[in-house]
């Protein structure tokens, strides 16, 4: 999450500099670094809750089996 804001702020702070236009691509990139940074998290989530479903119907096998 952090490292997206940073890229954003960085990429924006450079472009308006290029182009002088003040802080509005500083701000565009900022947010657009945000909504990149919680999507990541997202996606990370969504990931380890299938790998963690994965493991508890494993688990849940290993047990069936032991009866």
């Amino acid at each position: 999450l952090v490292s997206a804001v940073v890229a954003g702020g960085v990429i924006g702070w450079g472009l308006d500099w290029l182009f002088g236009t003040g802080p509005w691509l500083l701000l565009l990139f900022f947010f657009l670094g945000i909504a990149a940074g919680i999507r990541n998290v997202i996606r990370t989530a969504r990931e380890m809750n299938a790998a963690a479903q994965v493991l508890q119907a494993e688990d849940s096998r290993e047990k069936d089996f032991e009866h």
